[in-house]
């Protein structure tokens, strides 16, 4: 993906009950700074909108079981690595936060940072 595409969007085979062919768009949102331990870093934030194409996504937005938008969060860096992920695993499961297993320092929407441990 280009760093400085408005969005980009790929196909993604969803492994649903009927496998089904979706596009996800990735749109950047900016860039987030985090520290792990003295290093501080930055991540760039995409808003990944899943797009169901044709009639089965008109029938999934009136029945309201288009899937969430996803954030997700990768390393602004030469070598891009996903560094955090706020999303759903699979269609009606919870929205789960997945993060690097080493503690890292994010600050909330108030400015105000929060450790992040393993438990959490």
């Amino acid at each position: 993906m280009s760093r400085d595409a408005p969005k980009t969007t790929v196909s993604y085979l969803a492994t649903t009950p009927q496998p089904r062919l979706v596009n996800l768009e990735f749109v950047p949102q900016g860039q987030e700074p985090f520290s792990i331990g003295r290093s501080t870093h930055k991540a760039i934030r995409y808003a990944v909108n899943v797009k169901i194409g044709g009639f089965a996504g008109d029938v999934a937005r009136i029945l309201g079981k288009k899937p969430p938008n996803i954030q997700a969060w990768v390393l602004a860096k030469d070598a891009p690595a996903l560094v955090r992920w706020d999303g759903p695993l699979s269609t009606d499961d919870p929205v789960w936060r997945m993060e690097l297993a080493i503690s890292a320092v994010w600050p909330d929407a108030k400015g105000v940072s929060r450790q992040k441990g393993r438990g959490d």
